[in-house]
């Protein structure tokens, strides 16, 4: 009987479910073009207000690109000063400016802030990261950025719409191997 259930509770829910995903399939439609311009790394896009966007690349001369989405069309890319040595990353503050953060070739963490109308120059937070960086939301116009640190560690800042914070890198907790009692060897 619980089999018979099981199977009818299926066939029915599979039609309604089927029908769900047909509608949010159908609303995709090909990947347009962003331009001409040649990216030579992944794309990190994050929301500013109103359906609108901007996106941060690497150029071909591994300077930092960056393209407005108006929620209609792109502005174009822009390259903005400095030589980074990472693909960026780029997060909403949660008050409609964007943070793009790549690292920098002095190994520290290269940012630049969206304010809605404009990117603000580079600023570089000083530190020796071994990895490009993944910024994230913690809302209230507040960002952190986080990377693997050149001696093996987390290394991370929060920006707080003004400032950004220095942590101390983390290091990794050494593993220690505990002698393991008589009583709990194997015979």
């Amino acid at each position: 009987m619980s089999f018979l259930r099981s199977w009818l509770v299926f066939w029915v829910t599979l039609p309604f479910l089927l029908m769900q995903a047909s509608s949010a399939l159908a609303s995709w439609g090909p990947f347009l073009s962003m331009g001409t311009t040649t990216v030579n790394a992944d794309v990190s896009c994050a929301p500013t207000s109103g359906g609108k966007a901007v996106c941060g690349a690497t150029g071909m001369s591994n300077t930092l690109l960056v393209d407005q989405f108006n929620g209609s069309v792109w502005s174009g890319w822009k390259g903005l000063a400095g030589i980074v040595t990472s693909p960026p990353s780029c997060s909403s503050d949660g008050n409609a400016h964007v943070i793009c953060a790549a690292r920098a070739s002095n190994g520290g963490l290269a940012v630049t802030v969206f304010n809605g109308t404009s990117w603000s120059p580079e600023v570089i937070v000083k530190g020796m990261l071994a990895s490009g960086p993944n910024c994230a939301s913690l809302g209230g116009g507040r960002v952190l950025c986080a990377a693997r640190s050149s001696s093996g560690g987390l290394a991370w800042s929060v920006y707080n719409g003004s400032t950004w914070s220095r942590s101390p890198i983390r290091q990794p907790t050494p593993h220690r191997t505990q002698a393991v009692p008589a009583t709990m060897r194997a015979a």
